[in-house]
């Protein structure tokens, strides 16, 4: 985590996300909000989502408090936010992979996360998941990375901000 924090921390944007420390658990919990936006923008297809799973921002919140048990890990406020907000960057990806909630979405979507940004928990979390799956999990997995690897997505971006667009645009 602290070599993702400092692969931050050198990306264009991020010295002024760590001054504002914009709370994106605090938009993505706004659902009132989020269900005002066109129905074809980005914010409004993950509360789209949430809500048919049942998740309620409140969920989310409880689920971001696990970050606060990392304070030995990475201390500090810059990351601790750091570490809560990329918590919940996890389930706008599944908007943007399309990855389901269920097993097979969340072990394609641990797959992408791999060839995105590949730290050791994600890989062995991985390795583990695909030793126990059948054989023809395989290829989705392989094809699910290599989407992770040609994404360009910067650990700084500003989420906040592609809420509003068209998610066919993000």
């Amino acid at each position: 985590l602290e070599a993702m924090f400092q692969r931050f921390c050198t990306e264009p944007g991020a010295a002024q996300l760590l001054v504002e420390k914009p709370s994106l658990l605090a938009v993505l919990g706004d659902y009132p909000r989020l269900e005002q936006l066109p129905e074809d923008s980005f914010g409004r297809a993950y509360v789209d989502l949430m809500q048919s799973h049942g998740y309620d921002a409140d969920g989310l919140r409880k689920a971001s408090q696990l970050a606060a048990g990392l304070e030995e890990v990475l201390p500090g406020p810059d990351r601790q936010w750091f570490i809560e907000r990329n918590g919940c960057i996890h389930d706008l990806l599944h908007v943007l992979t399309g990855y389901a909630q269920d097993w097979a979405g969340e072990t394609s979507l641990l797959a992408f996360d791999c060839g995105l940004s590949p730290l050791r928990a994600r890989v062995a979390g991985l390795l583990g998941t695909a030793a126990t799956a059948p054989v023809w999990v395989y290829p989705y997995l392989v094809r699910a990375w290599i989407r992770g690897k040609r994404a360009r997505i910067p650990l700084s971006y500003r989420w906040e901000d592609a809420l509003v667009r068209p998610l066919v645009a993000v």
